[in-house]
């Protein structure tokens, strides 16, 4: 006899939080939240599939009390990231010098 599956119901903050987990699955397949335990501190990261944390710490981004607040500094990580990528070619040396240097008329 076939059992007929429950349907779950999530509540909007639950939604949200796998909207979030989605995109940062897309970005880093394998993505999951791992805690670290500093000066009997706990505070979690989300790392990829390798076990490299998500975060780039040149962004200096705090570290994550709770677990939704790694997924969200994963989120803002991966969004700022990108935006410096693509901004990065807009000011790009190269383009700079070649702008000025047909302003000037060289």
């Amino acid at each position: 006899m076939a059992t007929k599956k429950q349907k779950v119901v999530l509540t909007a903050e639950q939604k949200e939080f796998q909207k979030l987990k989605r995109y940062i699955n897309k970005r880093f397949p394998g993505a999951r939240t791992e805690a670290r335990i500093v000066d009997n501190s706990t505070f979690y990261q989300v790392v990829d599939g390798e076990g490299y944390a998500v975060v780039d710490p040149e962004l200096l981004i705090p570290p994550s009390d709770t677990v939704k607040q790694a997924w969200m500094n994963a989120k803002y990580c991966a969004w700022f990231s990108n935006m410096i990528r693509k901004s990065n070619t807009a000011f790009n040396d190269e383009k700079i010098y070649k702008k000025l240097a047909k302003e000037y008329g060289e």
